[in-house]
């Protein structure tokens, strides 16, 4: 009889794991139990397969930095508009396989058009009426 894998302790991480990919980079993974009890597969790539670790465990500290403030507290139709970009924001950074000149276009969208169309507005004023009339083209 096999033994499974023993769970994972809040706030740690598995065995990470690197493997060459298309292009002569690597992709380092690894399972994670966020604060909320949650386990996520989170990866990242990387040149070398010390660099994608490097940026693995980058990730990790952000995802668990971000868990513990949802595990105190989740987004709400009267939050401010700028607290959903940055959640937004921490996400593409932390969990996606975007790379970092794709990331901070986004930022600079955010921080030039975004903020200073929507930044006044709660969570729940966004609408679509609302979105296209106030939108800059």
């Amino acid at each position: 009889m096999r033994v499974g894998r023993p769970p994972l302790s809040l706030g740690h991480h598995g065995t990470i794991a690197t493997e060459r990919i298309d292009g002569g980079r690597f992709r380092a993974a690894a399972r994670l139990r966020t604060w909320d009890d949650k386990v996520h597969r989170v990866a990242s790539t990387g040149d070398t397969a010390a660099g994608a670790r490097a940026l693995l465990k980058e990730r990790m500290t952000q995802r668990l930095r971000t868990s513990e403030l949802f595990v105190w507290r989740s987004l709400t139709a009267d939050d401010p508009f700028h607290e959903l970009v940055i959640c937004w924001l921490d996400d593409l950074w932390s969990f996606s396989d975007a790379s970092a000149a794709t990331c901070a276009m986004c930022e600079r969208i955010v921080r030039t058009q975004l903020k200073p169309a929507f930044g006044h507005l709660a969570i729940g004023q966004l609408t679509r009426d609302r979105s296209n009339s106030t939108w800059i083209s």
